[in-house]
């Protein structure tokens, strides 16, 4: 089975954030009013809201996905409906010790965050949603149909996304 094509993402691979209709509010108001209400939460019922941290959690996710979309435009690249093969290079810890790192360094990464997740967040950010309503074409996520996801450890400033994409028939021929 050879390759068609091969794409290096230079991005650290990041999990997928579930967000709801209801997190909209947290972008409406100030970080002064969330730090504030989180407080009086504490002050309310004994333990302190999450409301911040969770913006925070948003915003960091968001950046991912449109700095992932410039890439790939930058690059190129338009992610295939199916028959492709994902690698998510993830950095080992800083906190990790030499002789840990030396022995860890491309094995297999079976630790969160999850495969599947990573792959979400990676689909989301390559395919972002269109909006129906708006009358808004494009694609639409749930058309990818057939991949194989992998994660690996690497050294710190290593972090990177590799798509290799091939035939469709030969890529389906492999799992039967």
């Amino acid at each position: 089975m050879n390759p068609i094509r091969k794409t290096t993402l230079k991005i650290e691979p990041q999990t997928h954030v579930r967000s709801t209709k209801g997190d909209s509010w947290l972008f409406a108001v100030s970080d002064e009013y969330l730090e504030q209400y989180d407080d009086k939460r504490l002050l309310d019922h004994g333990k302190k809201g999450g409301n911040l941290r969770r913006k925070r959690q948003l915003e960091k996710y968001n950046a991912y996905k449109q700095e992932l979309r410039w890439i790939a435009s930058k690059d190129g690249f338009k992610l295939p409906d199916g028959a492709f093969a994902v690698f998510f290079y993830i950095p080992m810890p800083k906190s990790w010790r030499w002789k840990k790192r030396l022995e860890m360094n491309g094995k297999p990464h079976q630790s969160k965050p999850d495969c599947d997740n990573l792959l979400k967040s990676m689909i989301d950010g390559l395919i972002p949603p269109k909006n129906k309503t708006k009358g808004e074409k494009g694609r639409d996520d749930k058309e990818v149909w057939c991949y194989a996801a992998f994660k690996f450890w690497v050294e710190e400033f290593d972090g990177r996304i590799e798509i290799i994409e091939y035939n469709e028939y030969e890529f389906v021929e492999v799992f039967k």
